[in-house]
């Protein structure tokens, strides 16, 4: 019965109850709606923080009824309640199986089927929220996880929701300033897309105060980079974007396993079509093509490579290069990109599609449109909002 409390509660609640101060907000939270209170140290008890949690008190009980709307405590146990509590059963089960694989040694980097087993899992449990919330406090603090499930398939179309809570309590638990500019970069990242002005300087204020240190993967160094490009004007943007390229010269010049895949110009060419720098991106684009050789039996994640050839399109679109454009298009397909962002490269791959639509198919227009609206509302990414054709 205490899963389907919980279950309820954090419904009723509409945020996920990870940490342990979140019972503190869920007390007033209680208290404004209901008039009654739980203390937040009985609310602990009941979400497990605390050994040897047991069956909430009689009073408890009632005040949680009435505030998930139910008239006594009973219906907790009834019909609607044991449907609930049926797939949090499956997720527990699903998760102890989960928790056990990443007990496996830490396995060298080049286990192209570990590396691939690990992006299956994080698949399966960034696409069942239950799972998440079961496993989120786990994922956090393992080390295994920690890389191969947040650092090396960070889910992007999650960033203006709550994998965000996930994502900061890893940061509290993992050390060293990479982490920490990996993932304030990602939350900068979901801030910019959800248009959350006040956060997206909050996480910028974060990435400038970290050394910057150019032995750092070329993912969160590449981000950093872009980030600050995103957030400069004038001649101050002038000045980072020869930086940029000044970086990935140096990146590529003393890192011989970075110049096998072309991760920092992959996120730099995507950061500056989101500011329509078409430019710059086209010219990293021809570095990329020109400088980097994929190695043999080299691990790939699984759609990176359908993710840049969008990033390429936007940029060829936008460059005049239409017809280059169209043929890249033409050899998409959504449903192989990245796991991690494919919503995220869906919306752009609608708007270029809408982009390259003739003047009389209106049907068509229709349909991206509404396919469009829909993935935003699933993302809250409204950032794209005003990249929409007129």
């Amino acid at each position: 019965m205490l899963l389907v409390i919980r279950n309820r509660v954090e419904k009723r609640y509409g945020h996920p109850i990870v940490f342990s101060s979140d019972c503190e907000r869920l007390s007033e939270h209680i208290f404004e709606t209901t008039g009654a209170r739980i203390s937040a140290q009985t609310l602990r008890r009941v979400f497990g923080f605390l050994s040897g949690s047991t069956q909430p008190a009689p009073h408890t009980l009632n005040i949680l009824a009435n505030y998930c709307g139910l008239n006594s405590p009973e219906e907790f146990n009834q019909t609607p309640a044991i449907q609930m509590e049926l797939p949090q059963d499956k997720a527990m089960v699903q998760a102890e199986i989960i928790r056990h694989f990443y007990t496996i040694e830490h396995l060298p980097e080049m286990d192209y089927n570990y590396q691939n087993a690990c992006g299956n899992i994080a698949e399966i449990i960034c696409h069942n929220h239950p799972l998440l919330v079961e496993l989120g406090s786990f994922l956090s603090q393992n080390p295994v996880a920690q890389i191969y499930f947040f650092e090396r398939f960070p889910y992007i179309d999650g960033l203006a929701g709550p994998y965000t809570a996930f994502l900061k309590n890893y940061m509290q638990h993992k050390e060293g300033f990479e982490a920490q500019l990996f993932g304030n970069c990602m939350l900068f990242l979901g801030a910019f897309l959800s248009q959350n002005k006040k956060e997206q300087e909050a996480y910028y204020s974060k990435i400038v105060a970290l050394p910057d240190y150019i032995n750092y993967h070329p993912f969160p160094t590449g981000r950093r980079r872009a980030i600050t490009i995103m957030q400069s004007e004038g001649e101050a943007q002038k000045k980072q974007i020869k930086k940029a390229f000044e970086e990935e010269l140096i990146m590529r010049k003393e890192k011989e396993v970075f110049r096998a895949t072309p991760y920092y110009p992959f996120i730099m060419v995507e950061g500056l079509n989101l500011i329509k720098e078409y430019e710059a991106a086209n010219e990293m684009i021809k570095i990329a093509d020109e400088f980097y050789s994929p190695i043999i039996n080299q691990f790939v994640e699984p759609g990176y490579h359908e993710c840049f050839k969008m990033s390429r399109a936007i940029t060829y679109f936008h460059t005049g290069k239409q017809d280059q454009a169209k043929s890249l298009m033409q050899s998409i397909n959504p449903r192989d990109f990245a796991f991690t962002s494919r919503k995220y490269y869906s919306i752009m791959h609608t708007i270029i599609e809408r982009e390259l639509c003739t003047d009389g198919a209106k049907r068509k227009k229709e349909l991206l449109l509404s396919r469009f609206r829909e993935l935003i509302q699933q993302t809250k990414f409204t950032y794209f909002k005003t990249q929409w054709p007129a």
